[in-house]
């Protein structure tokens, strides 16, 4: 079987997710807050980054089942949601969930259609 690839990775891929998320640099908060989330090991600047936002929380050691994060307007939230629905439906296995011939789906929630449609979109564009 294939090693399962990380969100970090995934993000950080110029040819995978991170094409349509673009430079990394402008994005590393939320790809420290996303590795922590994931159980994934951080780098020191990520680290830092995590620590600037979860304050005294430790990481956590196994994947998160919920992430609350209290982002301002324009910080990249739908962006953010549409990258964790993508990098769940395309790169997590799913095959001890799903019965042989079931389809499995991803769910977003959004406030209105308009702000749905700019996350589907933004996975459109991930895909």
């Amino acid at each position: 079987m294939i090693k399962p690839l990380t969100i970090g990775a995934a993000l950080s891929d110029q040819h995978l997710l991170g094409a349509a998320l673009g430079p990394t640099e402008s994005w590393i908060g939320w790809l420290a807050v996303l590795k922590a989330a994931f159980a994934e090991t951080l780098t020191e600047q990520e680290l830092v980054h995590f620590a600037t936002v979860a304050g005294d929380r430790p990481l956590p050691d196994k994947r998160v089942r919920e992430l609350w994060a209290i982002v301002g307007r324009r910080g990249g939230k739908t962006r953010i949601a549409a990258a964790i629905l993508t990098y769940l439906a395309v790169f997590v296995d799913h095959r001890s969930y799903l019965s042989p011939g079931e389809t499995g789906y991803v769910l977003c929630l959004s406030l209105s259609k308009d702000q749905a449609e700019l996350t589907h979109g933004y996975c459109r564009a991930f895909l």
